[in-house]
């Protein structure tokens, strides 16, 4: 097959969808299919120096099944919904003059950022377009912004996000809650695949302390015990209730450590927040390149994935994932009836706390740290979990086999 793939990030741009962009299109093409993949130039986590070094790479044949053209200009990442949203807008149509012109059975774009769905709607008018849906769109926008469905701009954007479903030949989803709310939205239901996020366990292996040069840049004392969060740092990630939980450690459990490493939308209200109180225990850094995803969730005892609430039925994180194939506990800040919660309450991969509870973090977190074997058992059964479920030549083979069915059709 010749496959288009347009997507938003690809390495060596820093974002959570980098790596899974990137196993996708390497893994179709090691199987054969001819990939041609068409991004933006690298903006987002790198240095000008990275930049410019890409400004050279508009197009590069990577072998014989795998070119990537590159469209645009490297624009420093933007602060502010309105300021990214032009961005983004403008990049997409710039992926989206390129990608007409190309020559493809199968057309298949991610949805972050969400303006690329839109570009997807355009291009079904002349190729067969799959739609990988990572998360939903305006809802995340609703919860970021407390907008409701009378507002204007909610009304626009419902209008363009039952345009774009209705145009693309399939959807792709991430989770069974992001499927009910597209069939409650009346996508038809033949039209919707599920295929969780995958994780590459041969990358993301469990890694000893010693052996994690991690504890050395960050300067952090490996005898101590760590919750660690890595990802976005946005306002859907709601990161407030674990600043909160961690001033009720601080005395009491001088030997633990709450460390968050990435970058986003928040991180400027997070660091204005620490700043204004004795954190001592709290630990920011910057987010790390893809190919050290290991040493990141290897470096705590325990890996923490929050949500605001309701966010489950539009989106999943994939840490989730990241943090089970490097062997380690799950703290989750989830709604309870999401299928993420029961994935972990049913394999006993850690444990699932209501958004907002600060006594029930706090809680949960104590148990944790009182059965210090169970904890590391979590971690086990994690990892199998990933390596029997949730592999990337699972979720490939599942992806090639929807784009053969499509080209039947």
């Amino acid at each position: 097959m010749k496959i288009t793939v347009i997507a938003g990030y690809y390495p060596p741009e820093q974002s959570a969808d980098t790596r899974l962009n990137q196993d996708l299109v390497e893994s179709l093409a090691k199987r054969g299919e001819d990939v041609t993949l068409i991004v933006p130039f690298p903006s987002r986590g790198v240095s000008e120096k990275v930049q410019k070094e890409y400004l050279n790479k508009k197009y590069e044949k990577i072998n014989d099944h795998l070119e990537i053209y590159r469209v645009g200009k490297p624009k420093k990442y933007k602060q502010g919904i309105v300021k990214r949203g032009i961005v983004f807008l403008i990049k997409s149509f710039q992926l989206y003059k390129i990608a007409k012109k190309m020559e493809s059975d199968i057309c298949f774009i991610v949805s972050t950022p969400p303006t690329l769905g839109y570009i997807a709607a355009l291009l079904s008018k002349k190729k067969k377009v799959i739609y990988k849906l990572q998360d939903a769109f305006p809802d995340s926008l609703i919860h970021t912004k407390n907008m409701n469905e009378k507002a204007f701009t909610v009304k626009f954007f419902r209008k363009l996000e039952s345009w774009i479903y209705r145009k693309v030949s399939r959807i792709c989803t991430v989770s069974d809650d992001l499927k009910k709310t597209l069939l409650s939205r009346n996508v038809p239901e033949e039209k919707i695949s599920v295929i969780y996020d995958w994780i590459d366990e041969n990358k993301c292996l469990p890694v000893n302390r010693e052996a994690n040069f991690l504890f050395d840049k960050f300067n952090l004392d490996r005898s101590k015990l760590y919750i660690v969060y890595g990802g976005n740092i946005g306002l859907l990630q709601n990161l407030k209730t674990i600043v909160l939980v961690s001033e009720r450690f601080k005395e009491s459990n001088p030997e633990l450590g709450f460390v968050i490493i990435g970058d986003g939308s928040w991180k400027t209200e997070l660091d204005r927040i620490l700043e204004a109180g004795d954190h001592s225990n709290v630990f920011c850094f910057p987010m790390q390149p893809t190919e050290d995803i290991a040493y990141v969730y290897s470096l705590g005892d325990i890996g923490l994935v929050s949500l605001q609430p309701g966010v489950t039925k539009i989106a999943l994180p994939s840490k989730t994932w990241d943090i089970m194939s490097a062997g380690r506990a799950v703290l989750c800040e989830i709604d309870l009836y999401s299928g993420l919660c029961n994935i972990v309450k049913e394999n006993k991969t850690g444990y699932c706390v209501e958004p907002n509870d600060v006594d029930g973090m706090e809680k949960t977190i104590r148990k944790m740290l009182s059965d210090r074997e169970e904890m590391k058992k979590m971690g086990e059964r994690g990892r199998e979990y990933i390596c029997n479920h949730l592999t990337r030549d699972a979720a490939v083979e599942r992806y090639i086999q929807i784009f053969g069915k499509e080209l039947e059709v």
